[in-house]
């Protein structure tokens, strides 16, 4: 099957060059779970869509927890990795400096969904708007 990615050229802000763009494809929707479900139903399974549920959220369960264990996850479709951030001075875990998130890169499955893609560039993007003021209320520094 292949799959159409239709993409907008932007400037490129790490460059001073102003003929140098960068793509930013072009947003087709959000899906969540159940809608993914819904589709799966309607390419034909017929397990029902709370067993495909629960099946894929014991799924996602499941691999956040070896994930938060840290092991390294690889789903086919991702691979999970855990990491820490910040620095360590000294063999203290300090949760002002230090952090935990897992690393997510693509797996085999899209890397070969992506191989059947065919990219469309609908030229440049309009200009983004600028905002130049910011007002906030902030009730409770009058309270102060």
């Amino acid at each position: 099957m292949k799959y159409v990615l239709n993409v907008q050229l932007g400037p490129n802000f790490m460059t001073e060059d102003p003929d140098d763009f960068r793509g930013y494809p072009v947003s087709n929707g959000s899906y969540n779970v159940d809608d993914i479900i819904r589709l799966i139903k309607e390419d034909g399974v017929e397990t029902s869509e709370a067993t495909l549920k629960s099946s894929i959220t014991r799924f996602n369960k499941k691999s956040a927890e070896l994930a938060a264990s840290g092991r390294n996850v690889n789903t086919g479709l991702v691979y999970l990795r855990p990491m820490v951030k910040g620095r360590f001075y000294d063999t203290v875990w300090d949760p002002e400096k230090h952090s935990l998130y897992v690393a997510a890169t693509q797996g085999s499955v899209i890397r070969e969904a992506l191989a059947d893609v065919e990219v469309r560039i609908l030229g440049e993007k309009g200009e983004a708007m600028q905002l130049f003021t910011i007002t906030v209320d902030l009730p409770f520094i009058r309270q102060l």
